[in-house]
């Protein structure tokens, strides 16, 4: 079993402010440029900081991750780092939804999050933003149900508890 999805940093919002901040300093620097008569070096640097800014805000608020599980174990992938969880080592799987009030009360978004209580005290969370029409909930508002039992995580505590079932049996 795997998928595929979009995990939000929690260092995202964190990453805005301060880089929205971080903007008077570079002024200063490109003041200091174009004083010495290089304007383009001042746009440069502006453009430079913008794009960069940018990138890393969208990364952050969209970190590709995925999943692989097969018999043994289940492998998170997120921006390339791997974690590795033996189903041997698994005492409990919680999977649950959190609403998360958008940045000054505009908005907001579910999440499903996962989390892998281990034998080794280091337990182990993951968490996806889960797309729900509002416009659509608002009509109709057992959509919400439908979409929280159609999560991937979900899928994948049944998934890893069928196996360990399995397992148990045969021992």
């Amino acid at each position: 079993m795997s998928a595929k999805f979009r995990q939000q940093s929690e260092y995202a919002q964190i990453f805005v402010i301060v880089g929205c901040l971080g903007i008077v300093p570079v002024m200063f620097v490109g003041e200091t440029i174009s004083d010495g008569g290089s304007k383009a070096g001042a746009v440069l640097l502006l453009l430079g900081y913008f794009v960069v800014f940018l990138g890393i805000s969208l990364l952050l608020y969209y970190l590709p991750a995925k999943f692989t599980a097969d018999e043994k174990s289940v492998v998170f992938s997120i921006l390339g780092i791997k974690k590795r969880i033996l189903y041997s080592s698994i005492l409990e799987i919680k999977v649950t939804r959190e609403f998360i009030k958008g940045y000054r009360g505009s908005g907001g978004h579910y999440d499903e999050v996962i989390t892998f209580v281990l034998r080794e005290d280091d337990d182990f969370t993951c968490r996806r933003t889960i797309k729900v029409d509002f416009d659509k909930l608002a009509d109709d508002p057992e959509t919400l149900s439908e979409t929280f039992s159609d999560g991937i995580f979900l899928k994948l505590k049944e998934y890893i508890d069928n196996l360990l079932d399995k397992t148990e049996k045969m021992c």
